[in-house]
């Protein structure tokens, strides 16, 4: 059985509830994985693929039928709520497992979580939902998340859950998020398909940048600068990714031929590769 300190539960919740409601916004922001085996599924193919079943209208999802170990979860109204759906989702794991006829040991509960949101050993929260990307835009949303959710463990503001909320806002000591339902059936499903070409999706990413600069100290906003040249453009790297297949010949319900994929992908080393020299020297350059 999986036990909080009592002072940081409260907090825990609070950052637990808020990492769920924002998944489609970092999500649509660091989307890069636009065909999965040559097929188009959508702007972030593989959290379609991972995650699978209902929400995101796809039943050969790697985790349609176990929702539980890897879908994006309901939110949690306080402590024994949060344990709970720990200790639940580590003791369906190891009855899947022994059903199987397999055995495996965790040295803890926190150890059986797939999903796109974890409590982890440190007591913080891990926001594992995103693609991988560039160094920048790493960079970018690492920064996001930091001053969006400082209102949570040290300003000590609430996250209250308000059904007619469309987008994050805070207001006197409270963060508010929409409900459970829009996040998980609606804004993941428009986030992972369309992205930033959404209007729902890019609204609701626009709140959270806005909260974030709010809350960001003026020599870090050049490291989300990325962020807001993709809310301006409305594009991300898998429209980019989109955009070079289809002027090199790709049309849409088609395969991606191999020798296609391969081009992209050494162009996309390319690019990581100045982006990393690119994103050290502006590093070195500001004064922490």
């Amino acid at each position: 059985m999986l036990r909080l300190n009592a002072k940081k539960a409260q907090v825990m919740v609070n950052l637990h509830n808020f990492a769920l409601a924002v998944d489609p916004v970092i999500t649509a922001f660091m989307q890069s994985s636009p065909f999965y085996q040559g097929q188009h599924l959508g702007k972030d193919s593989r959290v379609i693929i991972y995650r699978g079943g209902a929400a995101l209208d796809y039943p050969r999802g790697l985790y349609t039928a176990h929702p539980l170990i890897g879908a994006l979860p309901d939110y949690v109204d306080d402590v024994p709520a949060l344990l709970g759906l720990i200790n639940n989702r580590n003791d369906y794991w190891m009855k899947l497992l022994e059903s199987k006829g397999a055995r495996a040991q965790y040295a803890s509960v926190l150890d059986t979580c797939w999903g796109p949101v974890k409590v982890n050993k440190l007591g913080t929260i891990e926001q594992r939902g995103m693609d991988v990307n560039r160094p920048s835009l790493v960079i970018a949303v690492a920064v996001l998340l930091k001053y969006a959710s400082r209102l949570l463990y040290e300003d000590g503001a609430r996250v209250i859950v308000d059904p007619k909320a469309r987008d994050i806002t805070t207001r006197d000591g409270i963060l508010s998020i929409p409900s459970a339902q829009m996040v998980r059936d609606e804004l993941q499903l428009l986030s992972a398909r369309e992205g930033l070409a959404n209007a729902k999706v890019h609204a609701y990413c626009s709140s959270l940048y806005n909260l974030a600069s709010q809350q960001a100290p003026k020599k870090v906003h050049i490291l989300m600068e990325p962020l807001r040249h993709m809310l301006r453009t409305r594009k991300s790297v898998s429209d980019d990714l989109l955009t070079h297949a289809r002027a090199r010949g790709w049309r849409d319900g088609t395969t991606l031929p191999q020798s296609l994929a391969r081009e992209m992908v050494l162009e996309q080393a390319g690019k990581m590769f100045r982006e990393i020299l690119s994103c050290r020297t502006l590093l070195e350059k500001l004064t922490w």
